[in-house]
């Protein structure tokens, strides 16, 4: 039997898609591949401890664009006492996507949950043949590449470092076991994963010193309040010449913000549902530049977190000299006699030579996605055979505008989609919950039309 839809990856992205699907067409046969148990939970809402929060505000956490207080109404429904603009608990917005399973996708007699991994595909005619790591081949007409973040990044220079001292994988909160309350820390990288293990440590009650380092040394802003509002001026960005006209449009309003006490988060959010069509005209060196000088600010500032973590941050540093945040790069590394780190570092701001002494590495520099340092991968055996390409950045897949993946040949492939990170080189902002529904959406309405065509 072959699935008229296969979502290869069962995140919230995955999820999503196969719902929206369902709710259009409740007899279609759709297929989930996806290792895990849990279903729509992935990183990001498997934590199991309340004090790792959302990023976002309740109010905003709708799973359906066109619903905006989805999320919200359940919240009451099911007797949690939050607030539209408070910042929930991960673990139990993880529940409220094991609902919307338990709603649409498990009760459906054409759906099925597939606990395998998919490692290869084919064309098969019409369709695509889905190979499985237990030999299997599973065949359907439509597919949609949801793996999300596949790859993170590795440090070689780390690789000696033992098991138990360098943790690549901090979002288990497993390597917490590892690490005793004086022992010092050095996190790789400054942005929200930096924060998450930041919080996870503290609330061990650690003692040691915590050191964090990144190229630039930005740390997350924290949230403004909901009430805060800047005055909207899209329309000037909008009929901006280039890339860098923009940023510098935005840089004159954060300045005017700032004179009237205004956050810069509430400048950015005014051209928030603009940003793809500024990513998408702009020229491929204009992306580079982008990418190589502002994308750090901006990730920071456009990515936030709540005002309790930034308070957080701000006591380790200030009041209890713990934490310390720096712009550098890791240029060496050594074992001392007494079994700690001695990593050398260059720091940006008076370009001078530190050494930070710790007995525990913890890489929270995130994701890439260099397909050569992962040859057995899906996403590198679709490469190898060109039906994925990179996009003109190599940060994703190249796709059209209908979500549609690009092969390598410059073919749209009209019945393979992809979703998520994977498309952040077309459109940049393609990673938080209110991109990803919206792909969802729209995918499940390019499904409708490639029914109705066949």
């Amino acid at each position: 039997m072959a699935y008229e839809l296969t979502l290869i990856g069962g995140g919230v992205a995955g999820v999503l898609t196969a719902i929206n699907a369902l709710r259009q067409y409740p007899n279609m046969r759709v297929a989930i591949i996806e290792m895990q148990t849990n279903l729509g939970l992935g990183i990001a809402y498997s934590a199991q401890n309340d004090y790792h929060l959302l990023n976002v505000a309740a109010g905003s956490m709708s799973a359906f664009p066109n619903q905006a207080t989805h999320f919200y109404d359940w919240l009451c429904e099911n007797g949690y006492k939050y607030r539209s603009e408070d910042f929930v608990p991960r673990r139990i917005y993880g529940l409220y996507i094991q609902n919307l399973c338990k709603q649409f996708l498990y009760p459906c007699p054409h759906f099925s949950h597939i606990q395998q991994e998919a490692i290869n595909m084919n064309t098969l005619g019409a369709e695509f043949g889905i190979v499985l790591k237990n030999g299997e081949t599973l065949r359907s007409r439509q597919v949609v590449l949801a793996t999300g973040n596949v790859f993170y990044k590795e440090l070689p220079i780390f690789a000696g470092v033992k098991a138990n001292h360098y943790h690549d994988k901090p979002w288990t909160e497993s390597f917490l076991a590892h690490i005793k309350p004086q022992e010092d820390v050095l996190i790789l990288g400054t942005g929200l994963t930096m924060v998450d293990t930041v919080v996870s440590l503290f609330k061990k009650r650690h003692k040691g010193q915590i050191y964090a380092i990144s190229r630039n040394g930005y740390v997350p802003f924290p949230h403004y309040k909901p009430s805060i509002k800047y005055p909207n001026y899209s329309q000037e960005v909008l009929v901006a010449a280039n890339l860098r006209e923009v940023v510098e449009l935005v840089r004159a309003h954060c300045e005017k913000a700032l004179l009237r006490n205004i956050p810069v988060g509430a400048v950015i959010d005014v051209i928030r549902p603009h940003i793809q069509t500024f990513w998408q005209k702009a020229s491929l060196q204009e992306k580079r530049w982008f990418s190589k000088e502002m994308a750090a600010l901006w990730s920071v500032v456009r990515h936030r977190v709540p005002q309790r973590y930034s308070n957080l941050l701000m006591d380790l540093h200030f009041q209890r000299r713990q934490f310390e945040a720096m712009a550098g790069e890791v240029e060496g590394l050594e074992v001392a006699e007494n079994g700690t780190y001695k990593v050398a570092v260059l720091e940006k701001q008076h370009h001078t030579h530190q050494h930070i002494h710790c007995q525990h590495i913890i890489n929270c520099i995130g994701f890439d996605f260099d397909l050569e340092k992962h040859p057995h991968s899906l996403l590198t055996q679709l490469a190898h055979k060109g039906i994925i390409a990179k996009d003109e950045l190599g940060m994703g897949i190249h796709i059209d505008e209908n979500l549609n993946i690009i092969d390598l040949q410059g073919e749209t492939q009209k019945n393979l989609y992809a979703i998520g990170s994977l498309l952040k080189g077309t459109l940049f902002e393609t990673t938080a919950l209110r991109e990803i529904r919206e792909q969802a959406a729209f995918i499940s309405q390019q499904l409708a039309v490639s029914s109705e065509q066949s």
